[in-house]
């Protein structure tokens, strides 16, 4: 089992611009999660729908944009996990785009953490705005 509390000592600067530690960030996104019927895993398991193809075509469009170079960002607490394929998943209606990789899946369903930051490409800071845009069927 993960220690999903092993991320409380990271400064903001490192993954959760914005925040000064994982429990920081939870304590933004629970709350929402909570409200809004929502879950870590149901994200992580709806970028893997998104990579398998299993989504609704009318409202989104996924394409692979290549793979980030081995080792180059290990999960901080020393899973065994690399960041590595990147994705982007368009949403059709609206023209929003959010990218995302393997390493996202990882810390949204094994740490309960989603990546921050105004500048970050893969940041979810909303988590309801996520779910209005990304996660319809």
């Amino acid at each position: 089992m993960v220690n999903r509390m092993s991320f409380g000592e990271l400064r903001s600067m490192d993954y959760f611009e914005g925040f000064g530690s994982a429990a920081e960030v939870r304590a933004h996104d629970d709350p929402i999660l909570s409200r809004i019927g929502g879950s870590y895993e149901a994200i992580a398991n709806r970028y893997r729908q998104f990579i398998n193809g299993d989504y609704n075509k009318k409202l989104y469009s996924v394409d692979f944009r290549g793979t980030v170079q081995p080792g180059s960002a290990p999960c901080p607490v020393g899973c065994n996990i690399l960041w590595s394929d990147d994705w982007a998943v368009h949403n059709l209606l609206d023209g929003s785009v959010h990218l995302f990789n393997h390493g996202l899946i990882h810390m949204a369903e094994e740490h309960h953490l989603l990546e921050k930051g105004e500048w970050n490409i893969y940041a979810i800071n909303d988590p309801e705005e996520f779910y209005e845009k990304f996660m319809k069927d």
